[in-house]
């Protein structure tokens, strides 16, 4: 090939070239365009797949405050809570227990939804009942639904005392008593040492404040009470055992005692229940929104503004448009009021409560600035910043209640740096803390030296608890349920004269007791220990030992104050030991309601065998155990006892068949008609009845026969 012919070859390689190119170039704009839709449409959906609604942490902690929400803020995005109209605000303020509350996120078309309960809330302080003193110990009778009690405070003669018994041993020369009892909220109730003098009726409320909820009026129990009378009737007087009234309106409540030789009465006017919500409308003008509210109460209003905390702020100016805005009213009862707008710059409106009005020719128009640099209040402008502060995000290993460490970590670009309470600078993004924190100060900063400052607090972590902790949740619990208390650490007195008993300093062993006692609860209805209240009460105190190889002793035998001292080194024998020794109080609360006569005394012997008397006979003559009972003709009727214990008087006859008609899990042969032992317990609840009107279905009728 001559040197002519490849020049010629290449030329036209070059040519071809050139034609191809032209082509393509006639093609690349809505090739471009194309690449551009394409990704714009994989960002819209990447954006989409990787969208969340995240719920940044919040109080879980028993508070008598409210709780802010706050979800992560997402571009674009609109946010609805507890099923109110969707805003730009993505907080909101929790004020009471909400159990199913709905938080929505909507952005790009797409709605994303979370469900929540609310139920560390409380605001209502604990309810004393009364307090009574006895052979120089202080009882005091108080409750909390709630939170529950967390500690007293007692202040005697001037000296404070904190304690979480509801106890406490006085000197002889006490003058002046004042009590205190804190829930885990930090609410608190204050019995003043005027309960302590003379015989007024003194009574509680639940709050005197505004409120929006019912209302807790409390007369407080003296031992000489013995009924109490609510009435929204001046005229009308009906006794009852319950002290605790609920309010729901505004009035005049009459309020009577019955004590031994008298009637108390007093007067109380309710006039803070308020359920009107505040009547609200707004202005907004030359991008002013102005709020003008009222309210029934006459008493402040506070605002919430797109969700932040409530304050005084009826006004806020805006420096650019801003779509759904929501503004909350709320007065002092916790009524809220709620309207949503559209704040322009360019128009004024006038609208009234959650409507929008027509839109009004402004007086004056401010020209939204065209320029991104806004004007500075002295009409300069503001200098873009050349150094822009470092943003960063924090994340929690753990956010619900836990006993292990909480990891902290920083999310941020990873050339800067952080620095953990005022610690070193470090690329180390995360930190482990062991405990609990309050403004703890995380600090990042960039490669300019920029930095930015967030304080957080963790609240969440819990140590495991102690046996004593674990011993005293049960405590509070059962009184709370049941109405009566349980101590142990403390006590001397023992049934047998010249002896003491030997408290109980055991934490575990006090523990395994109880756990029993809170099983075996659960086979009396709730409202059964409340009837001895005003009658001598009810409360259990466990001892190491009791002298004399004895399980249980019960206090009223030489004494009204019903207390039952448990030995608990026993644990088969502890539960039918409390049933038995609880029948000790029955019958001693039903002698005092039949004017303190026992009707056991005159109807009783003839259910014994013929010829019987009381005598502690140690054979099991008469018992399910007598092997005579298997002779023919041999009378059923006769297997009238239930141990020879029994057999050692009438008191203790019945304390044994209650016990055996509790522990039982299953149907005795001697629970038919015509045993003796079955016919008793038929007389036994009988009387039962009249005091405990809900016996036909609870434990100990179970197994008899009618």
């Amino acid at each position: 090939m001559s040197k002519k012919q490849v020049i010629e070859i290449i030329d036209s390689k070059k040519k071809e070239g050139k034609t191809s190119w032209q082509k393509i170039h006639k093609v690349l704009p809505f090739i471009i365009l194309g690449v551009l839709v394409l990704g714009i449409g994989v960002a819209f959906i990447f954006n989409r797949v990787h969208v969340k609604l995240e719920l940044l942490e919040y109080n879980t902690s028993w508070t008598n405050e409210s709780i802010l929400l706050t979800v992560k803020k997402v571009d674009h995005a609109l946010y609805s809570f507890n099923k109110e109209a969707y805003s730009t605000s993505n907080t909101y303020e929790v004020d009471k227990n909400i159990k199913n509350l709905f938080i929505r996120m909507k952005v790009h078309g797409r709605e994303y939804k979370k469900e929540i309960s609310i139920s560390n809330i409380d605001k209502e302080p604990p309810i004393i009942n009364g307090a009574f003193i006895k052979d120089q110990v202080l009882q005091v009778d108080a409750t909390d639904d709630l939170s529950k009690i967390k500690e007293y405070i007692y202040i005697v003669d001037g000296q404070k005392y904190i304690s979480k018994d509801s106890t406490l041993k006085l000197e002889n020369d006490t003058k002046d008593i004042e009590i205190q009892v804190i829930d885990y909220a930090g609410n608190s109730a204050v019995l003043e040492k005027s309960y302590f003098e003379g015989e007024d009726l003194i009574y509680t409320l639940s709050t005197e404040l505004w409120t929006n909820q019912n209302i807790i009026l409390t007369i407080l129990k003296k031992p000489n009470y013995s009924g109490y009378s609510f009435s929204y009737d001046p005229d009308k007087v009906e006794y009852k055992n319950e002290n605790s009234f609920e309010i729901n309106e505004n009035g005049t409540i009459y309020l009577v005692v019955k004590t031994n030789d008298q009637e108390l009465r007093k007067s109380v006017e309710i006039k803070n229940i308020d359920r009107e919500k505040p009547k609200v409308s707004y202005q907004i003008r030359d991008g002013v929104v102005k709020i003008s509210a009222t309210d029934n109460s006459g008493d402040t209003l506070l605002y919430s503004w797109n969700g932040g905390k409530y304050e005084s702020v009826l006004e806020k100016s805006y420096q650019k448009d801003s779509k759904k805005q929501i503004v909350r009213v709320k007065d002092r009862a916790g009524n809220v009021t709620t309207v949503t707008f559209d704040a322009a710059l360019s128009k004024s409106t006038s609208a009234g409560s959650n409507q929008t009005s027509e839109n009004q020719k402004p007086t004056h128009k401010t020209p939204t600035p065209t320029n991104s640099t806004k004007p500075s209040p002295t009409g300069t402008k503001k200098p873009t910043s050349t150094n822009p502060k470092p943003t960063f995000e924090i994340q929690y290993s753990e956010t619900g209640t836990t006993t292990n460490p909480v990891t902290v970590t920083v999310i941020t670009d990873a050339s800067n740096l952080v620095s953990f309470q005022g610690g070193e600078w470090t690329s180390n993004k995360s930190i482990v803390i062991s405990s609990n924190v309050d403004n703890y100060k995380i600090r990042v900063k960039n490669k300019s030296g920029a930095i930015s400052e967030k304080t957080i607090q963790i609240t969440n972590i819990v140590r495991e608890k102690t046996t004593k902790e674990k011993n005293q949740e049960m405590i509070s619990q059962i009184q709370t349920t049941y109405g009566f208390n349980i101590s142990y650490g403390d006590g001397t007195y023992c049934y047998y004269a010249g002896s003491s008993c030997t408290p109980l300093y055991n934490d575990e062993k006090a523990n395994k007791a109880l756990t029993t006692i809170t099983h075996l609860l659960k086979n009396f209805p709730t409202d059964f220990f409340r009837k001895f209240q005003g009658n001598n009460g009810y409360r259990m105190i466990l001892f190491d030992d009791i002298p004399g190889n004895v399980q249980g002793v019960t206090s009223y035998e030489i004494g009204n104050d019903n207390q039952l001292f448990l030995d608990v080194n026993n644990d088969m024998l502890l539960e039918r030991v409390i049933y038995h020794e609880t029948w000790h109080f029955m019958e001693q609360l039903i002698m005092i309601k039949n004017g303190y006569n026992n009707p056991f005394d005159s109807n009783w012997n003839h259910l014994n065998p013929v010829g019987f008397t009381y005598s502690g006979d140690s054979s099991n003559t008469y018992t399910p155990y007598d092997s005579n009972r298997y002779n023919p003709g041999y009378p059923v009727g006769n297997i009238a006892f239930i141990s020879t214990y029994g057999k050692t008087s009438g008191r203790e006859d019945r304390a044994e068949i209650f016990a055996d008609l509790m522990f039982r899990g299953y149907k005795q042969n001697y629970m038919q008609a015509g045993y003796g032992i079955n016919e008793k317990a038929k007389v036994m609840m009988q009387e039962v009845r009249k005091i405990w009107t809900n016996s036909p279905s609870a434990t100990w009728e179970k197994y008899i026969t009618w």
